[in-house]
């Protein structure tokens, strides 16, 4: 009977050793602490952080887009590894699990034991966000690391999210499918970009005879050698276009305003990249407080141009009409607009 006891007795303490190996957390130890690689960037240049942005946002406004998703790798685009630090990299991604954490100019990459509690990885790693951001943690699987798992931790705040926006929504329109008069609210983190491809050309005139009627021949003008058919010539519309460098949004059938102020070409050439070519951004400069640009398009009919007839009379006129003509003018016009982000919509997304 006391062996039995004694068997019960080591059975239940083996027993609880396991129970006690499962239930207890592992400690990242300080060298741990340390990152196992820091890759510096410019801000909005690195493709893991853009993205691990926009998965935020994605809690909110799905896209199911897989181009959008972060993919094993993306965290080390741009950054050389030597052949022996890679195997290294890689043998502790099988063997550990990984945190990558986000700042706004620089990755973090840690290695760190199964069992630690996720909700105290930032403790455990001695982490603290940038000013006026807090951290927020992607891909959250279970309580505890695992082997092989990955964990995002993104210092970050709504201003973050809604520029980075930009990059991943946009909405596009086209000249051919708007309204005669359009507008759109360029809210404060939106951006539009008019995008304009152009060519104009205006009808010249051209020179052309015509006869008229002839002064009243008396017996000396006929004996003088000056009476005979009235000739003269003047300018009509030629049917032929000349292409015109420079035109006015006028001349293009388009009218832009601002806030209700008239915009000019000369506002949007600030930015031509070649001749007839546009890339115009309208974008809110107030970022600390709510701005919103209302910008207005319409559009018009191409303009004529009425212009003096030029007469000249040349032989025995008794009267030559003078009046006007009007020519036409034609374009080639391709205008587009594209809204960048959804703004001030993705303030209320929790971090």
């Amino acid at each position: 009977m006391p062996y039995v006891l004694l068997l019960l007795c080591l059975l239940l303490g083996a027993c609880g050793e396991k129970s006690n190996s499962i239930s207890t957390p592992s400690v990242v130890s300080t060298s741990e602490q340390r990152s196992f690689i820091v890759i510096a960037h410019e801000k909005g240049s690195s493709v893991f952080r853009n993205k691990a942005l926009n998965s935020i946002v994605e809690t909110k406004f799905p896209s199911n887009n897989p181009n959008f998703e972060i993919k094993k790798g993306d965290e080390l685009l741009g950054y050389d590894m030597s052949e022996r630090d890679r195997a290294f990299y890689e043998h502790n991604e099988r063997t550990m699990a990984k945190v990558i954490v986000s700042f706004t100019d620089r990755l973090e990459i840690y290695f760190v034991p199964r069992k630690v509690e996720i909700p105290e990885i930032t403790t455990q790693l001695k982490l603290t966000p940038e000013a006026q951001r807090k951290f927020k943690l992607i891909n959250p699987n279970g309580r505890y690391t695992e082997e092989g798992n990955t964990l995002y931790l993104i210092s970050v705040n709504h201003e973050d999210l809604m520029e980075n926006d930009k990059n991943f929504y946009q909405e596009n329109f086209d000249l051919q499918d708007l309204k005669e008069r359009s507008a759109f609210y360029v809210e404060s983190y939106k951006e539009m970009v008019l995008s304009m491809n152009y060519e104009f050309f205006k009808e010249r005139d051209i020179t052309k005879f015509f006869t008229g009627p002839t002064i009243k021949c008396s017996r000396d003008l006929i004996e003088a050698g000056t009476c005979g058919r009235c000739e003269y010539r003047k300018s009509v519309p030629s049917g032929n276009f000349d292409k015109i460098a420079n035109p006015s949004l006028d001349d293009l059938g388009v009218g832009l305003k601002l806030d209700g102020q008239a915009i000019k070409m000369g506002n949007l050439t600030a930015e031509m990249l070649a001749p007839g070519s546009v890339v115009f951004h309208f974008a809110p400069q107030a970022l600390d407080v709510s701005v919103t640009l209302k910008v207005e398009l319409e559009k018009k009919a191409l303009p004529t141009y009425r212009i003096s007839e030029n007469v000249e009379e040349l032989t025995y006129c008794a009267s030559v009409p003078r009046g006007y003509i009007t020519l036409a003018s034609k374009s080639s016009l391709s205008l587009k607009v594209k809204m960048l982000g959804r703004g001030e919509k993705l303030k209320d997304i929790k971090l």
